[in-house]
């Protein structure tokens, strides 16, 4: 009789508490990160375009443009020529930086195509960070000089990077 009345009891219990038992909520996932580049200009050519920082500007030629911003710490120089060499052959015949040879440099990608990056070789007064892709029959050159605050305007750089686009 007693272990009816506690079984009973037990029941009643139960019974209570799942009223008062807590539903999960489910708290929406955002899938979808913060556009970072959402107020950036874009800057474009028949070759390609580029979005940079609104406090950035963009001057030069479609074959040799600077992007710089207004502080004067960063200033990214984008040359562009048309070639029928491999990129490993136009980066050994073109250049004219001992630091900066095909077997040196470190695979990389720009919109998708093969390219090869230079990291704060000791091209130029201040050294440099240069990137050469070629793509449709132009050879594409990136230039960063490393300047101490080089290793501050890394995500920066690679951020830009990450927008360029060929058009061609």
């Amino acid at each position: 009789l007693i272990a009816g009345f506690f079984a009973w009891q037990t029941q009643k219990l139960v019974k209570e508490l799942s009223v008062y038992r807590l539903q999960p909520t489910q708290t929406p996932v955002s899938t979808s990160s913060p556009n970072l580049t959402a107020d950036w200009k874009t800057y474009s050519n028949e070759n390609y375009s580029i979005m940079y920082p609104a406090n950035f500007t963009a001057s030069g030629t479609p074959s040799k443009l600077n992007i710089k911003n207004v502080s004067g710490d960063f200033d990214l120089m984008i040359t562009t020529e048309p070639t029928s060499l491999s990129l490993n052959s136009y980066i050994d015949q073109k250049t004219w930086c001992v630091y900066i040879k095909s077997s040196m440099g470190k695979s990389s990608i720009l919109d998708q195509e093969e390219s090869l990056r230079f990291e704060k070789n000791l091209c130029g007064q201040t050294g440099s960070t240069d990137i050469y892709s070629i793509h449709s029959g132009y050879a594409y050159h990136l230039s960063i000089p490393t300047q101490e605050t080089y290793d501050d305007n890394l995500s920066t750089l690679n951020q830009i990077l990450s927008t360029l686009k060929f058009t061609q």
